[in-house]
């Protein structure tokens, strides 16, 4: 239907101060945004106005609106969902690229095996020889709790509690070693470029 541009501005405002929060609403639920929530909303009403010569407004208007929002929101959703992969798979492949690095960089990797060598010794050093014994029996050895406890002849909790108090004094020296880490990091993603 043709309508001159008074009619046109007089349908179009009314339509859009009853049904406006209307479409808010309804693109918010897809969205859970807010912020784009109303832009959804300002997209389908500027569509409305650019398309009213042929909208059918006497049907159902608000069903059009908010088809309309609906289908706005979907598309949003699918190029949030195919953004979010396309980073992980960014960071997948940039994780790839840093571990090969690492594999041909026999002067980053040495230096990563003598640094991470320096640190245990250092923190083995640091542990009560009980810990230490009962660490390198589990975690190096690959004894089991059970059979640990049994040839040191205390309970399976000591066992688990040594090997709780290992790990937090290793993390402890290797927080120092994080500083180091971010530099080699640094070094490498240079050279990726």
């Amino acid at each position: 239907m043709a309508l001159d541009g008074t009619g046109k501005k007089a349908i179009f405002e009314q339509i859009y101060r009853q049904h406006y929060y209307k479409v808010v609403h309804f693109a918010y639920h897809y969205i859970n945004d807010p912020m784009i929530a109303e832009s959804i909303a300002q997209e389908v009403f500027a569509n409305l106005w650019s398309h009213m010569d042929n909208v059918d407004l006497n049907r159902n208007v608000v069903a059009y609106l908010l088809t309309s929002a609906k289908h706005r929101a979907l598309n949003i959703l699918s190029k949030q969902n195919y953004r979010d992969r396309y980073s992980k798979q960014t960071s997948k492949e940039l994780q790839r690229k840093i571990n090969n690095s690492l594999l041909e960089d026999d002067v980053t990797s040495k230096l990563l095996q003598t640094e991470v060598s320096s640190i245990l010794s250092r923190s083995y050093e640091a542990m009560p020889e009980k810990i230490r014994d009962t660490f390198i029996m589990c975690r190096i050895k690959g004894y089991k709790h059970k059979d640990a406890a049994r040839i040191l002849n205390v309970s399976e909790k000591t066992i688990e509690y040594r090997i709780a108090k290992a790990m937090l004094i290793i993390r402890k020296y290797f927080r120092e070693y994080l500083s180091l880490i971010v530099l080699l990091m640094g070094a490498i993603l240079t050279r990726l470029k």
